[in-house]
């Protein structure tokens, strides 16, 4: 039994119209989100290994949930692959459900597939069922996470249910989480730290998930930022927690620097590249509260970190 879902329909039992899930423009209650995972995971029960391709918001964090719930394997698919990596990572997964915002993202390299239309939380997704696919080595895991990697097609990385929640019920105490954090994401959630340190830890916590678009927060491309939308957003949700990698982290001190960034922040994650020293004390200057961290896939992301504090991350 995933912890991770019984904390969901344990805060959907005891606050169950208290805010779970903030997008753009969609916003749920736990009970709400306990009853769209529910729905989804009852159509998603016959598949082997579910594909999710869509972009950061409510409705990735309701795919990710109703796999974890159904109890299949889950591939989230990170939209900066290449087709020639996606085709890749769907093929040697053995994926045979995709969900994603349109079927035409995949009209080529896949085996034949059916299509159906989802209705989830109000939005209509398209439901591919893949035909004529290969028996999927990961049956017994929970999700497959591919790293591009430097030569060669993408890695993928079979995670265990046990292992994930391991790693985020280590994050949640030492991050010290709670019910009055907002956590929010930054970094695409097909990103194992993200997926886990912004979805499964505010979850166990009982802390409210944020999930902007993409667009709101003045992402663009790969990687350009807008300053100031980011900043004007921020100063909106005023969230208390956030993953960056150090580029972020760069951003988020120059808006400190210029009084941009709301003092709601009591905790700021850093990972995915190391950070410098010089940023680390800049940072304690402007009295962030940046803990750096080091982990890798095959340990389900983090396995070390330092901070501000002897206790770290």
């Amino acid at each position: 039994m995933s912890k991770v879902i019984a904390a969901l329909r344990h805060h959907a039992a005891h606050r169950p119209d208290e805010a779970a899930l903030l997008g753009d423009a969609l916003r749920l209650t736990w009970g709400e989100l306990l009853a769209e995972v529910n729905e989804l995971a009852d159509r998603l029960r016959d598949g082997q290994v579910l594909g999710v391709y869509l972009p950061n918001g409510p409705h990735w964090v309701i795919a990710d949930l109703a796999a974890l719930a159904a109890g299949i394997t889950c591939l989230p698919v990170p939209l900066f692959f290449s087709p020639d990596q996606i085709r890749h990572a769907l093929r040697d997964a053995g994926v045979d459900r995709i969900i994603c915002q349109r079927a035409s993202l995949f009209d080529e390299g896949l085996p034949t597939a059916r299509e159906e239309t989802l209705i989830v939380a109000g939005k209509s997704l398209s439901y591919l069922q893949l035909e004529d696919v290969k028996d999927s080595l990961f049956l017994n895991r929970a999700k497959i996470t591919y790293t591009s990697g430097t030569t060669g097609n993408p890695k993928g990385v079979p995670l265990s249910l046990q292992q994930m929640e391991g790693v985020a019920i280590s994050l949640k105490e030492a991050a010290a989480g709670s019910t009055d954090d907002k956590a929010l994401v930054l970094l695409p959630l097909s990103t194992l730290l993200e997926n886990i340190g912004s979805v499964y830890v505010p979850i166990l916590a009982g802390a409210t998930m944020l999930v902007p678009d993409a667009d709101s927060l003045g992402f663009s491309g790969s990687s350009q930022v807008d300053a100031r939308t980011l900043g004007k957003k921020l100063q909106q949700l005023q969230p208390t927690t956030a993953i960056l990698v150090p580029q972020l982290l760069k951003l988020f001190l120059g808006l400190a620097a210029t009084q941009m960034l709301p003092s709601s922040f009591r905790f700021i994650a850093v990972g995915g590249a190391p950070v410098s020293a010089a940023q680390l004390a800049q940072a304690q200057a402007l009295g962030l509260p940046v803990y750096q961290g080091y982990g890798l896939s095959e340990a389900s992301s983090v396995a070390a970190s330092h901070g501000e504090r002897s206790e770290g991350w």
